[in-house]
């Protein structure tokens, strides 16, 4: 059971920490913590066996290339992964950042340690320690912990249920349970109680047919009339996918030189044989060669050639595939950044 004085030391440090002016911290950066959405992160209460992960953002905010040379975490209650080990210049990934709720409980901390490094004529290394914090209730759990609806086709209604089981106060009950996602439905009802203070809730979530298509991601939250802690998150995830997906959806080349050549798989996938009919650049600049495949398939491969103009600058191109079975094109961006010429190249 979480007390008061747990409640309370957690909103002192919490207030410790707002009180640290950022103007002067954000200047204490390293080159690496810059790289970094948050600083850390704190999970705050949740029920055990709850699916609990975070991704914190990462962008490169330099011109070299930075490699994430190795993820490690300082307990086994937490789990992190890179969505990417490579980031070019302006490219952005995450941090996946996970909670173990069915093996630990109570209060947990650690942190999470990114190795990074920088390519280039001024090659470093730095390491990123990133706090990291939640604690596990003992009273409430939930099964599964959260609402996985997976890969889900564009225009189809889906719904999961969870148990949600307490062990406490006998008075104990949800009061009400918000979504602020449109396209998520959900309800809770009671399905026992005893004398002994276990209270059990069946919570169904439903993912509505108008779910826009890519990945959804959010939270529903349960409100009890438990002062101390009046709320317990649930994790929603859904893949929503069309007809076709296409990957990558975007392309980061980073810096090329003048005249320089890159080659770019993009593969659409379909849920029958389909056939690649045309694909176009926005410009038509000469810069992109394509190499459409012939036959239907199922999974479509097009090797793109891009060669870097002369004129330095950014790189920016949307193209556009017409592809058999879809009323409307497919799309994808690429971008990148085009350096001056150097005095080699130009001789």
């Amino acid at each position: 059971m979480i007390t008061d004085s747990f409640l309370n030391r957690r909103a002192m440090l919490l207030a410790c920490a707002l009180a640290v002016p950022l103007t002067a911290h954000a200047q204490d950066l390293s080159w690496g913590q810059k790289m970094f959405g948050k600083q850390s992160h704190d999970f705050g209460v949740v029920a055990r066996g709850a699916d609990v992960s975070y991704r914190m953002p990462i962008e490169n905010l330099y011109q070299e290339t930075i490699n994430i040379v190795d993820v490690r975490t300082g307990c086994s209650c937490i789990s992190a992964a890179a969505s990417k080990t490579q980031l070019l210049s302006g490219e952005k990934g995450y941090l996946e950042i996970k909670m173990d709720t069915v093996r630990f409980s109570k209060e947990r901390k650690s942190q999470v340690t990114v190795s990074l490094s920088m390519e280039g004529p001024q090659s470093a290394y730095q390491q990123v320690v990133l706090p990291v914090q939640g604690y596990i209730r003992t009273d409430v759990v939930l099964t599964p912990g959260g609402a996985e609806f997976g890969s889900v086709a564009e225009g189809t209604a889906q719904e999961r249920q969870i148990q949600l089981a307490y062990a406490g106060r006998p008075d104990w009950k949800v009061l009400d349970v918000k979504s602020k996602n449109p396209n998520i439905l959900v309800k809770c009802d009671e399905t026992g109680r005893n004398p002994d203070g276990t209270v059990n809730y069946l919570l169904n979530v439903s993912l509505k047919a108008g779910a826009p298509k890519g990945d959804l991601r959010d939270r529903v939250i349960i409100q009890t009339n438990d002062e101390n802690n009046p709320e317990i998150p649930v994790l929603v995830e859904a893949r929503i996918e069309s007809e076709f997906t296409i990957t990558p959806a975007e392309i980061h080349l980073g810096n090329l030189a003048p005249g320089q050549s890159k080659t770019q798989n993009v593969v659409i996938k379909g849920r029958k044989p389909f056939s690649i009919e045309k694909m176009e650049s926005d410009s038509g600049s000469s810069a992109f060669e394509m190499v459409l495949p012939k036959t239907a398939n199922v999974v479509q491969v097009i090797k793109l050639v891009v060669t870097a103009p002369t004129t330095p600058g950014p790189l920016k191109e949307t193209f556009t595939v017409s592809v058999t079975g879809s009323e409307k094109p497919l799309s994808f961006s690429l971008s990148g950044k085009i350096n001056e010429a150097t005095t080699a190249q130009t001789q």
